[in-house]
């Protein structure tokens, strides 16, 4: 009895999922038609992602390969200058070459750069400036920057520098045209530097001293000389040592001071004294678009022998941003005439500027100065600059 009781027990429980089953209403025709679309509508989603997935791969693929790779292909920018000079002036009289103070052109195309910039290896870092000029070609620097220096067998704190570059016996000198904060460059810079600077080749050596504050880094350098109006083409020798640091949380100072030493024939030897004074202010938050800057340098030149000349000269800007796109500032120039002690230039100049965007630059300048060569006189001069490309930040 017992076994057939199980027995019915057992019949019972099978029986009724099917009782169940039969108990349930059968779907109606429409919505199995309606799932089906649906199952079909999510199967056309899946093949295209796996379409668009595969893109992605073939993409990324395609990227990955050596011949493609970022690091293969320089940052590539061009940047051009344009400036027109008018006012009371007398171009041909003191061209550029010579070191005079007026361009000899009203209208030009004062300069095109082009940068190349870019890793080489995980161990440097390239950056070449080509720039081109009514008077010609010429390579404005060329330089590798060891980003890795054990890889030398130097310390970490030790940057070096090799190939031609801007010396940095005036801060300004380090400026490329388009980067500088007036029109011109500085009476000074003109007349002891000549009149596109002094950029030489030569190995540079800048060292982070371990302070903690002030920010203090010493450069050491030796170039090879180059056509400049300092050292001619003779070998010369640069140190600097620069400082750094906060007032608050919206102001800081930057202290330079410099020395350089070469031979100049028939003079003998030659040594430039030089220092820097730069004050930065910047307000936060709702003050992002007001910020201050001045800037103040001197140079001094030492000559050895019987003919110990000690021309110097110096120049001090203000510049004030009124808002994101507007910028006022003024300058004062003051310098002996390096070949004539008994002269000296003044000026006196007012710039406005105007940056619609990170690309583009409007700026006018209007001068009132004082020349050996021409006395005193006007200038009006409207810079106008743009930039295609990427394009580093420039030293701090």
């Amino acid at each position: 009895m017992r076994r057939i009781g199980m027995v019915s027990l057992f019949v019972v429980l099978l029986a009724l999922p099917g009782l169940a089953r039969a108990q349930e209403p059968a779907p109606e025709p429409g919505v199995v038609d309606a799932l089906k679309k649906q199952i079909e509508a999510l199967q056309a989603q899946i093949d295209e992602l796996r379409a668009r997935l595969s893109e992605i791969e073939e993409s990324r693929t395609a990227k990955e390969t050596p011949a493609t790779t970022p690091l293969l292909n320089p940052d590539i920018s061009v940047i051009g200058d344009f400036l027109y000079t008018g006012g009371r002036t007398q171009p041909s009289v003191v061209p550029v070459s010579d070191g005079g103070g007026l361009t000899p052109r009203a209208l030009e195309l004062r300069e095109l750069e082009l940068a190349f910039q870019a890793p080489v290896d995980p161990f440097g870092r390239a950056d070449v400036f080509l720039t081109f000029t009514p008077e010609g070609t010429e390579v404005e620097e060329a330089y590798l920057t060891v980003l890795s220096p054990h890889s030398l067998g130097l310390p970490p704190e030790v940057t070096p520098r090799l190939g031609k570059m801007r010396s940095s016996i005036l801060r300004i000198n380090t400026s490329h045209t388009h980067f500088l904060p007036q029109a011109d460059i500085p009476a000074v810079a003109r007349r002891f530097l000549g009149p596109d600077g002094m950029s030489q080749p030569g190995v540079e050596m800048q060292w982070l001293l371990p302070t903690r504050s002030p920010f203090m880094e010493l450069t050491a350098a030796a170039y090879g000389g180059s056509d400049g109006a300092v050292f001619g083409t003779n070998q010369n020798y640069l140190a600097r040592l620069r400082s750094y640091w906060d007032l608050s949380d919206t102001a800081n100072v930057e202290l330079g001071i410099s020395a350089a030493r070469g031979m100049l024939d028939p003079l003998g030897e030659r040594t430039l004294l030089s220092g820097s004074f730069v004050y930065r202010w910047k307000p936060q938050k709702a003050g992002a678009y007001r910020s201050l800057w001045w800037q103040t340098e001197i140079l001094k030149v030492a000559d050895a022998g019987d003919l110990a000349q000690h021309p110097l000269g110096y120049y001090s800007f203000v510049q004030y941003q009124l808002n994101k796109e507007w910028y006022v500032g003024g300058r004062w120039d003051w310098t002996d005439i390096p070949t004539d002690l008994t002269a000296h230039e003044t000026g006196l100049s007012g710039v406005l500027t105007y940056f619609p965007s990170e690309f583009t630059r409007y700026r006018l300048q209007l001068g009132d100065l004082n020349q050996p060569e021409l006395g005193q006189f006007l200038r009006v001069m409207l810079e106008v600059t743009f930039m295609l490309g990427p394009h580093r930040a420039h030293p701090f």
